[in-house]
């Protein structure tokens, strides 16, 4: 429209033989020639160089830089320093005005890394906290508030891992939680393995068959099925053994009169002490004890009888205190009220090895006759009943 308001059609601008102004245009001039205005549209446009937009009051650094005329084009937003040249990387610990990745603001841009491009982005506030991706690693320092996310890999949080491909203390790497070699669980390939504790004292599960537990255990109370061992020696170790229907205890290797099983017993009445000592429960419910190296023999304990056989070596004169080849009794049983029996076919009985007691058959009874057998301070024997054969 004219300044009337009435059209006036299409109006193109006067550039030849040179630009001049029209009624309709304005020509604005070439290369260092400039033009302020307060409002410019166009449907495109092209800056060859930096666009720098707006800046606070007092600063003179632009509050945004759009820099494209460069091999590591970028855009910086709140950053208050200045352009550092092509390589725009700088420690803000020592180039605290140099606009740049991973300085407080926002920054987007290329980074040259041996003429090999590389995407930066950097978010950093004033507190130290940042977000921030070097072409490689994302990295958040700050409070993350989330809903849901899925990982492909694992997570890190404080040196601990989480998640897919985690240290395994073992070798390699494992699916789990690893917090350090002392405390972690983790699954490789469907072998679960489990440790919590310390250096020297922890509970483990070794993936198979074993849990382990280094240290004390306090429990109120408890239930083992089958076996529990004590002890780190297998020559020394205690089991109690449920493993079949004759429940045991023992010490060793479990064999009852054995000198690889220095203690046993079990729920059938059988006891022992290695090889060296025995008791078995008889079919007639009677019990026997038996000593190795012919040290003792007890037949029978029973209400009206005991029995007893010292089976020492043959003898020498001197090298036993006391003997008896085949039988020694006392009793109330056959009729009499009381009985002593030494009985054999050769030296039944030696008595005191500096005494020299020596006897081949005896057979003293206390009958049914009242009376009292007796042997006083001098030797004398006195008896109302006495028979000697």
């Amino acid at each position: 429209n004219d300044g009337q308001g009435n059209p006036v059609g299409y109006q193109e601008p006067i550039y030849s033989p040179s630009p001049v102004d029209s009624a309709w245009w304005q020509y604005l001039g070439e290369q260092d020639f400039f033009v302020a205005a307060k409002i410019a549209i166009f449907d495109e446009s092209f800056v060859k160089n930096t666009i720098n937009i707006g800046n606070n009051a007092g600063s003179p650094f632009a509050n945004i830089v759009l820099a494209g005329g460069r091999d590591d084009p970028y855009m910086a937003i709140g950053q208050n320093g200045t352009v550092g040249g092509n390589d725009i990387q700088y420690d803000p610990s020592t180039h605290p005005t140099i606009i740049g990745y991973d300085k407080i603001g926002i920054f987007a841009g290329m980074y040259n890394n041996a003429s090999v491009y590389e995407p930066r982005f950097s978010l950093r506030g004033s507190s130290g906290n940042y977000l921030r991706w070097d072409g490689d690693s994302l990295d958040i320092n700050g409070a993350i508030n989330a809903s849901s996310g899925n990982f492909s890999g694992f997570v890190t949080a404080g040196g601990v891992q989480l998640g897919v491909g985690v240290t395994n203390p073992a070798g390699g790497v494992a699916n789990g939680i690893f917090i350090n070699s002392n405390n972690y669980w983790l699954d490789n390939a469907g072998t679960v393995t489990f440790k919590a504790g310390g250096a020297s004292n922890y509970i483990n599960w070794d993936g198979s068959s074993t849990l382990s537990v280094v240290g004390d255990i306090t429990a109120t109370s408890g239930f083992v099925s089958n076996l529990f061992t004590v002890g780190s020696s297998a020559a020394s170790r205690i089991f109690l053994d449920a493993q079949t229907s004759t429940r045991k205890i023992y010490i060793g290797a479990g064999n009852f009169d054995n000198n690889d099983t220095t203690f046993y017993v079990d729920t059938t009445g059988k006891f022992s002490l290695g090889n060296r000592f025995k008791y078995e429960t008889t079919t007639s419910g009677f019990g026997s004890f038996i000593t190795a190296n012919s040290i003792m023999y007890v037949s029978d304990i029973r209400a009206s009888q005991v029995s007893f056989d010292f089976g020492l070596p043959a003898p020498d004169g001197a090298g036993f205190g006391f003997f008896v080849s085949s039988g020694f009794v006392l009793g109330g049983g056959g009729g009499y009220n009381a009985s002593v029996d030494f009985r054999g076919t050769s030296a039944d009985a030696y008595f005191d090895k500096t005494g020299q007691f020596t006897i081949e058959n005896i057979y003293i009874s206390v009958g049914s006759i009242t009376g009292v057998t007796s042997v006083n301070d001098s030797g004398t024997l006195t008896a109302t009943g006495l028979d000697i054969n």
